[in-house]
């Protein structure tokens, strides 16, 4: 039992641990992800009916981005990252308790009036959609709006664990929640149809919300009854939740424009361009989120207390280890390709070509979407949350002139929002880093440099060498059997991994033995515990 409280409950304070843990379980998430896709696409194909699911879950999706993530995720973390940083744990537990039950109740009202007002709102996210297909969107969003509320909890106590520092139970959430929507498509649909979906995602909300509670009241939480409109850290959040609100709400309205689009293209298109998000999404989860997760307390931390020189060293640790993860991982998606696009939605009716295709585009933005994760959240650490807003603006701008050029007149169709996103991408990207550079004198930016020319230069050797050794065994993959995929793409993940090792050695990348390092001092404090707890905790090994 004391076993499962040092490794589920304790506090991690290493950058590279932290990333490893939230790595790991982001990877367990997204298998079940896999699971979820091949399910959903194996019993519906890419048709009307994961249209209407994809559709119906963009207002719900919409509520808790805007009202929670934009309050939570840019000042609640940095005010209890100060109050756990320097021991002020009853500071921070009234403060959750307010922000608790005063965003409670703003989802739960938000949601209401959703509710009723979703006939009209849908008119606008799928103008191209009318009869039945309308009306099932309709019902399923109004099922699925039931979801915000327990996420809105289970947000406040995530902050709460990454804040704290205590990330293992905070990233093993997502992992429930897709189990929960797997069991939806698994077992409620059975009886229920794509209703059951529905049912899934508020099942995957509720276990995502009550796996975090333990850690929460182990660390000496106590729900109260609170509305302190009052307190100054409540009002902080206030006064920085409009921009990042803003700020998400632009996110948002890209998301929108893509259902929009695709809601007057083919039928299937809409399944498509998630089937192919959905995977890219794999690795910026796992590398993108983790690591800029991992260091955002860190950075709130050390800009809080003054320690600039500290900040500076673990932005560009972080920058530098996104990249050397994230470069390599491109390239296996557009190696492998075919074979992942074959395995998940391979007993499904989908169009394989465009598939492909949106996840070669999207493959080549991964990049971009992952250090701007990281650069994101360094501007809510700095306190400045307007930047990213304006960014966004632009890039919004970018996505409704690219996605309308190469889906409409360019004749991409569906593969154009795939190619439109990704610019958007890479247009934020280099538009933050460049207001953040005006905003701090000094990001290490040589050593970052350095870095990026040394790994792209072993990923694109390493990953010529695998595309050399894949085309030397090619196989009808329309004929191939699910075992004989997950053989080919995980010989195919080994190779690219040792390739691109083997060449990072030869060029001297430093994240190459900072990684190793990492994993063996995790893996000897596991070790050393396993024995102190043998030893009946005598500590002796």
């Amino acid at each position: 039992m004391n076993l499962i409280k040092k490794l589920f409950f304790n506090q991690i304070d290493s950058l590279a641990s932290a990333a490893i843990v939230l790595g790991f379980f982001s990877l367990a998430s997204k298998v079940l992800g896999l699971a979820r896709d091949l399910i959903l696409y194996g019993t519906f194909g890419a048709g009307d009916e994961l249209d209407m699911y994809y559709a119906a879950f963009r207002i719900p999706d919409t509520i808790f981005n805007l009202l929670i993530i934009g309050a939570l995720s840019a000042s609640f973390v940095p005010i209890l990252s100060k109050y756990f940083y320097r021991k002020e744990d009853a500071l921070a537990w009234k403060t959750i308790n307010d922000v608790l039950n005063i965003f409670l109740f703003s989802v739960i009202l938000g949601s209401l009036i959703l509710a009723v007002f979703a006939p009209v709102l849908l008119k606008f996210i799928v103008p191209g959609w009318s009869g039945e297909k309308f009306e099932v969107t309709l019902t399923l969003t109004r099922i699925m709006l039931l979801s915000p509320i327990f996420l809105t909890v289970s947000s406040v106590a995530g902050a709460a664990l990454q804040s704290s520092k205590r990330f293992i139970m905070f990233a093993f959430a997502p992992v429930v929640y897709n189990a929960g929507i797997i069991i939806g498509a698994v077992f409620f649909v059975k009886s229920m149809g794509i209703y059951g979906l529905a049912l899934g995602v508020i099942l995957g909300s509720a276990l995502h919300f009550l796996a975090q509670l333990p850690v929460l009241f182990s660390l000496g939480y106590k729900y109260k009854i609170s509305f302190d409109l009052k307190n100054p850290d409540v009002r902080r959040i206030f006064k920085i939740m409009l921009p990042r609100t803003l700020s998400l709400g632009v996110n948002q309205i890209n998301f929108f424009i893509i259902t929009i689009f695709a809601s007057l293209l083919a039928s299937g298109s809409l399944s498509i361009f998630y089937l192919a998000s959905n995977i890219h999404n794999i690795f910026f989860g796992l590398i993108g989120i983790s690591f800029s997760v991992a260091a955002f307390p860190a950075l709130s931390a050390y800009l809080a207390n003054g320690e600039k020189e500290k900040f500076t060293a673990v932005f560009s640790r972080t920058m530098r280890e996104i990249i050397f993860f994230i470069i390599p991982a491109t390239v296996f998606l557009i190696v492998f390709r075919s074979e992942i696009v074959h395995f998940i939605g391979g007993r499904g009716n989908i169009d394989y070509i465009a598939t492909k295709s949106s996840l070669v585009f999207l493959a080549l933005g991964l990049a971009a979407q992952s250090l701007v994760s990281q650069i994101v959240r360094t501007f809510w650490a700095l306190g400045d949350t307007k930047t990213p807003f304006y960014a966004s603006l632009f890039g919004l701008a970018a996505n409704v002139g690219a996605a309308t050029w190469f889906v409409f007149y360019s004749g991409f169709g569906v593969v154009g929002l795939a190619i439109a996103f990704s610019l958007t991408n890479i247009v934020n990207f280099f538009m933050l880093y460049f207001f953040l550079r005006r905003k701090i004198n000094y990001l290490d930016e040589a050593r970052v440099v350095n870095s990026f020319v040394r790994i792209f230069a072993a990923s694109l050797l390493g990953g010529s060498a695998v595309w050399f050794l894949a085309n030397l065994f090619p196989g009808d993959f329309d004929k191939m059997g699910g075992l004989a995929l997950v053989a080919r793409l995980t010989a195919g993940f080994i190779a690219t991994a040792l390739a691109f090792s083997f060449f990072a050695w030869i060029f001297h990348v430093r994240e190459l033995s900072m990684f190793v390092k990492a994993v063996k001092r995790r893996l000897v404090n596991i070790f050393a515990t396993n024995v102190a707890e043998a030893d009946g905790g005598s500590g002796k090994i």
